[in-house]
């Protein structure tokens, strides 16, 4: 995963599992550690997040230059991990399925 993202998170730290070598694709988390972390002194807020790894062909491509890597990066709408909306709308709970 790119360093960017990290450094884009309003984040001071982030947990990752203990061997995973600071990997998100390595680091599994039981989902009850969220708010055990919400419940320690000076932790303000804390929000899991889950991330992807894939290649995306663009539009009527099939070469390896039509080929772009991405993360798909999932978190839970409203938390302080949602970015800033540029354009369009932000996550909505009620549109998950």
């Amino acid at each position: 995963m790119a360093a960017s993202t990290f450094l884009n998170m309003k984040a001071d730290y982030v947990v990752f599992e203990q061997g995973s070598r600071a990997s998100m694709s390595k680091s599994l988390l039981p989902g009850d550690l969220v708010e055990k972390l919400s419940e320690l002194p000076n932790v303000e807020a804390a929000s899991p997040m889950g991330i992807v790894m894939a290649t995306a062909i663009k539009e009527n491509g099939g070469s390896n230059e039509e080929k772009v890597d991405i993360a798909v990066i999932g978190i839970e709408p409203g938390s302080f991990l949602e970015p800033y909306v540029v354009e369009g709308t932000g996550l909505a709970a009620d549109q998950l399925s």
